[in-house]
């Protein structure tokens, strides 16, 4: 700790800035190897796309969305929502309790259950993320123009259709949940906001990527932004890629 009073605040010695920086280089690559790894992002688009459907779906008296996880229930028919938890007022609330409540084997016995769905498109997004029978994850060199992903809902639409997943009045709504159009993001050290201060030898402080004589620091302090989108693999993009 350097200094004292209000104005005190924790530093890290010279000798362990290396250290530090080490640390910052493995988290990026953490990010990009595991975190936001292609199929990771796949999977995560699959399992959004069920939940979504399921909400879209819930209350129609399909079997198999009533026999979701009680704990699971409340949160597909909108009892809470992301709001619930940002309210001061509600901490810790019900919204956070009931969300302790829940854990994997909630989520997979619910999809269990929604793979029997009444419903063609909850069905199979539920068995793909049970079965590991993913989307593919293309990361593009710039985010797609409105015509692109038009272009792809389009494709994919045709595809849900020749599928016999939806019908042609409908196939065009349910693609949203096959082709999703992100962006990832990650940027392993903000020096704006947590700034990390080093104690030189003479007493000084300075932020990290001033201290630095490596300029690693710098690198992975700059945002790094991949647009990418995610589709069935049976459904070939590339030829709509533009």
């Amino acid at each position: 700790v350097h200094g004292t009073g209000p104005n005190a605040r924790v530093v890290i010695e010279a000798k362990g800035g290396y250290a530090v920086e080490n640390a910052l280089l493995s988290r990026r690559l953490m990010y990009w190897q595991v975190y936001l790894h292609k199929t990771v992002l796949a999977a995560d688009r699959v399992l959004r796309g069920a939940f979504e459907r399921a909400r879209e779906r819930w209350g129609s008296g399909d079997p198999a969305l009533e026999a979701t996880a009680p704990s699971l229930a409340p949160f597909i028919a909108g009892a809470f929502t992301a709001d619930d938890f940002d309210d001061p007022e509600n901490a810790p609330g019900a919204a956070l309790d009931a969300f302790c409540e829940l854990d994997d084997t909630d989520l997979l016995a619910s999809m269990k259950r929604w793979r029997q769905s009444e419903d063609p498109v909850l069905a199979d997004l539920s068995r793909r993320f049970l079965d590991r029978d993913l989307f593919r994850t293309t990361f593009l060199p710039t985010s797609p123009s409105e015509d692109q992903r038009e272009a792809w809902l389009d494709a994919a639409a045709d595809w849900l259709v020749a599928e016999g997943l939806a019908d042609r009045a409908s196939a065009r709504d349910d693609a949203r949940y096959y082709v999703g159009v992100h962006a990832s993001r990650h940027d392993a050290y903000r020096t704006e906001r947590d700034s990390i201060c080093i104690l030189e030898r003479d007493g000084t402080v300075r932020e990290l990527s001033v201290a630095s004589d490596t300029g690693a620091v710098d690198a992975i302090a700059t945002p790094v932004v991949k647009p990418y989108v995610v589709a069935p693999k049976a459904l070939d993009l590339r030829s709509v890629l533009g």
